[in-house]
């Protein structure tokens, strides 16, 4: 008897028919019919979505946030910078013009590197001042623990940056 109720469920399944172009496609979900070249795109972006558990994106919207985010990361980048040149000015001063350029260069791109930790979820302490002594170490002849004294000072006032927000 079981048997009967499968094979009547097969034969009442209607066989898929194959479409000649992507124009002619018609695609039904959920009670919902699309049909055209848009449509069945729409319709495949929802059907993917439901299968990962994402929302379909739009591409122009992808854009501005990332737009958004960008300005955002340099914001934070010319505050880190900002926190990381005070006090300094009487040793920057000091450099020869070879150090000065090099000086500049690397306290960039420490504040472009400690921007990128801020923006995790999570951040690391230890990593923030271990980039901030690689940047002090290129004054020539400067005290070691004058370098760790001012790192240390500068994690706690970025820190206090990334606690404001």
């Amino acid at each position: 008897m079981p048997e009967e109720k499968v094979k009547e469920k097969i034969e009442l399944t209607p066989a898929p028919t194959v479409v000649e172009s992507i124009k002619e496609a018609r695609f039904v979900e959920q009670g919902r019919e699309f049909s055209g070249e848009a449509s069945v795109r729409k319709a495949t972006e929802q059907l993917s979505a439901t299968v990962t558990g994402e929302l379909p994106t739009d591409p122009a919207k992808n854009i501005l946030a990332a737009g958004y985010l960008a300005g955002e990361q340099k914001e934070r980048q010319k505050k880190v910078e900002k926190i990381l040149e005070i006090d300094l000015a009487a040793i920057y001063n000091g450099l020869t013009p070879e150090k000065k350029i090099e000086f500049k260069a690397a306290g960039e791109r420490a504040a472009r590197e400690i921007a990128g930790l801020l923006a995790q979820a999570t951040v690391r302490v230890k990593k923030i001042i271990e980039i901030i002594i690689n940047w002090l170490k290129i004054v020539p002849g400067i005290n070691k623990f004058f370098v760790e004294q001012e790192a240390k000072i500068k994690a706690d006032e970025i820190m206090k940056l990334r606690d404001q927000k």
